[in-house]
């Protein structure tokens, strides 16, 4: 279900992936800000909770400034997190991006083997806000730096096991590499990969809201939960309070109802 028209300059990205895979170096990157967000291996911990932080990026095409609003997620592919703090974060997701979620940026580490936790991940997500998310994703490997040519990069994504392939090809194999090195290391030639970078993933930021007719992604639930939040800050309560669990339920008996019904009448 698509009903949130996305406002002209404005794109609401979330981004997701393994703790490990670069997610808050390539968030850092987006944002052109050192340690906006947490990354690994930094003096402090890894994203411990959704953020979100926002900049300005000009797209090449239409020569138009945008207000792109990043949000960062814990590892939610790690095969760590329980239903209850996935579920926390999704509301998170959902309060920080009330105009809906423009692009879903998923983070892959080139050399990094795609697993079945991750490809596991995608799926439960899938279930949780239907197909239609894959068809806002993004990919994005970081790493870029690790090439040593740039004949190698055709050869890998040739080579990469059927999983991973698969997963491309579900998401209209919209890619981009990231040198998450390039903010750090300052100098001219690193900012003008950086911003390159930059102007590229809002390229495609752009492309899925052409193809989906300018609206951001939403859903049923999307909208419920969100209903759900304005009632509890309404009331000043905790919005990370809320028992997605209980709002999921009756939706979810509703689909397993539909599709015993489908089995029946196809049956006949």
């Amino acid at each position: 279900m698509y009903n949130i028209y996305m406002s002209n300059n404005r794109r609401n990205i979330v981004l997701i992936g393994k703790t490990g895979n670069g997610k808050s170096s390539t968030g850092n990157s987006i944002l052109m800000q050192k340690g906006a967000f947490e990354e690994a291996g930094s003096l402090g911990s890894v994203t411990q909770t959704t953020q979100m932080e926002s900049t300005t990026i000009t797209d090449p095409n239409d020569l138009q400034r945008y207000t792109v609003n990043v949000v960062d997620t814990p590892g939610l592919f790690d095969g760590t997190s329980t239903v209850t703090q996935v579920s926390k974060e999704i509301i998170k997701c959902m309060t920080l991006a009330k105009e809906g979620i423009h692009a879903f940026i998923v983070v892959l580490r080139i050399g990094n083997r795609f697993s079945e936790e991750e490809a596991k991940a995608i799926d439960q997500l899938e279930k949780l806000f239907g197909p239609e998310a894959v068809d806002h994703m993004i990919v994005v490997f970081t790493r870029a730096d690790d090439l040593e040519s740039p004949e190698e990069w055709p050869h890998i994504l040739s080579t990469a096991p059927p999983l991973l392939q698969n997963f491309l090809d579900r998401c209209h194999n919209r890619i981009v590499l990231f040198n998450n090195k390039a903010y750090k290391l300052g100098r001219d030639k690193e900012k003008n990969k950086l911003e390159s970078q930059r102007r590229e993933l809002l390229h495609l930021i752009n492309q899925v809201m052409n193809e989906k007719g300018g609206k951001a992604y939403t859903n049923e639930i999307y909208e419920k939960v969100k209903e759900e939040v304005k009632k509890q800050e309404l009331r000043k309560n905790n919005p990370e309070t809320i028992d997605i669990v209980e709002i999921l339920k009756p939706m979810m008996e509703a689909s397993s109802k539909k599709n015993i019904q489908e089995i029946k009448t196809s049956k006949v």
